[in-house]
């Protein structure tokens, strides 16, 4: 595939393989920026990431391969489901052809690990991570936020001139995109922000609380200044439309939702129950994410100790990046039931998650989750594990229930409720005994059938293409 050479950014020759891009790279000499320390006081770190911005332009143009400007505003830990979307974009789009530069921006107040490792382990090629203002559920604190970063994002995109800025979530679309006829601006919504901030604000001070109107501005703004925005659900396409009317651009709007990367599927290690003392007429419920409040893992605890009164040997497992956490909040709601607790490497996930029988997640009924894509469905149904999940848990119900592989309960049952649930457990342990691997099997063919996460990329390409044809300056071709 050719391009012609007129304009910035523009492939003068074919783009080529991921291997022979790979290869070649290790043959050149790059000047790659190490990432400082996430802990240097904020003016000095910000003298280190404008050096960091200044010295890549060099490199950029050496590079012949179209360039991608991805921004982050978080401090998730590199196993959440947040930094899981972005380790998958620039996996994909490295793979691609695209020359991925990474700006992260972490909220001063966090503890927060660095993703420099596994961003350059999927192939970006610089990744600056900076020290910002906390965010805030507060509108000053947000303001202030989208302000202090800003120039840092203007220095970037003029001295990178990306062909693409994609901004991964509304904190960082708000300080990354404004109108303009330069690069394609993406906005990857990773939720409902707004409403989640009314939400955590209702925890914290009672029913009362609302989010400031500034908040549902700055989203309607970002769905005007961007030419796409990617959503995990057909849900928040629904949600937009209902809530911001023509103003949410709703043909704008692109289908990219969370299912699990090659990636998941290539673990190394062999685990059995064996591994972890289980024996084989044991059914095993696993939970595997994190501890934050949203994630209900006290509800989930209780929830599996009641079924243990009605199912006999009955075990829980839980694998976490934080162990000590999860230990503390299931401290006395598992007495009676046999509970281990584990953290394992995200690329060998795959091969402990098949340990289980069950997989299981709850969410709360609030519109935040309803309009969710959990990266943990496509996990758990990948690796060969019924789905327990209530109807808030995002499309869980749906995704799951496409393959027969769903058992949809309510997380605090009544007393008469228990023994149907406790039956269909025994009746999905029965079947899987007699066809074991039955629902990974169904799920990859599924995928292979509907579009997995990579075919579904190559559409959002496609869709990129046609909306880099009437720009000047920009490619006619896109990889």
């Amino acid at each position: 595939m050719h391009a012609t050479a007129h304009g910035r950014g523009v492939l003068s020759r074919p783009l080529d393989t991921q291997e022979s891009v790979r290869r070649r790279e290790g043959q050149r000499t790059h000047c790659d920026v190490p990432a400082p320390p996430l802990y240097a006081s904020t003016s000095y770190r910000s003298v280190r990431c404008a050096r960091a911005v200044m010295m890549v332009t060099l490199d950029r143009w050496r590079s012949h391969r179209p360039v991608l400007l991805i921004t982050c505003f978080n401090a998730d830990a590199p196993t959440s489901g947040y930094a899981t979307r972005v380790l998958q974009m620039v996996d994909s789009y490295t793979a691609r052809g695209f020359d991925v530069n990474v700006l992260r921006f972490v909220p001063i107040a966090h503890c927060a690990q660095s993703w420099g490792a596994p961003l350059k382990e999927r192939g970006a090629r610089r990744v600056i991570e900076c020290v910002a203002p906390p965010i805030s559920r507060y509108e000053f604190g947000r303001r202030l936020a989208v302000y202090w970063c800003r120039p840092l994002v203007f220095a970037a995109r003029l001295l990178l001139r990306p062909a693409i800025v994609q901004a991964e979530g509304h904190e960082a679309a708000a300080v990354t995109l404004w109108r303009g006829k330069g690069a394609l601006q993406v906005a990857d919504l990773h939720g409902a922000l707004p409403e989640e901030t009314e939400y955590r604000r209702q925890r914290q001070h009672g029913s009362l609380a609302r989010a400031p109107r500034w908040f549902h501005c700055h989203e309607a703004r970002v769905l005007r200044a961007c030419d796409a925005y990617l959503v995990v659900s057909n849900g928040m396409v629904s949600h937009l439309h209902k809530k911001l009317g023509k103003a949410a651009f709703h043909k704008k709007a692109f289908l990219l939702d969370v299912k699990s990367s090659a990636r998941f599927m290539h673990a190394t290690a062999r685990v059995t129950r064996e591994n972890y003392g289980i024996a084989d007429e044991e059914i095993v419920i696993v939970y595997s994410g994190g501890t934050q409040a949203y994630q209900r893992l006290p509800a989930i605890a209780s929830f599996v100790a009641t079924l243990g009164a009605y199912v006999e040997r009955l075990r829980f497992v839980v694998f976490t990046a934080d162990p000590d956490g999860a230990r503390c909040q299931l401290e006395r709601l598992t007495d009676g039931i046999q509970t281990i607790v584990a953290s394992v490497a995200p690329s060998e996930l795959h091969a402990h998650l098949r340990v289980g029988d069950f997989g299981i997640i709850f969410r709360d009924d609030h519109v935040i989750n309803r309009v969710a894509s959990p990266t943990k469905i496509w996990e758990y149904l990948l690796s060969d594990l019924h789905v327990i999940c209530n109807h808030a848990a995002g499309n869980a119900a749906e995704a799951a229930g496409a393959l027969n592989a769903a058992l949809v309960v309510d997380p605090d049952p009544t007393s008469d409720q228990w023994p149907a649930i406790a039956k269909a457990v025994a009746t999905i342990v029965q079947k899987r005994r007699a066809a074991p691997g039955l629902v990974a099997t169904t799920a990859e063919e599924y995928l292979q059938r509907e579009g997995d996460w990579e075919s579904r990329f190559d559409a959002w390409l496609s869709h990129l293409r046609t909306l880099a044809a009437p720009r000047r300056g920009l490619w006619e071709t896109l990889p």
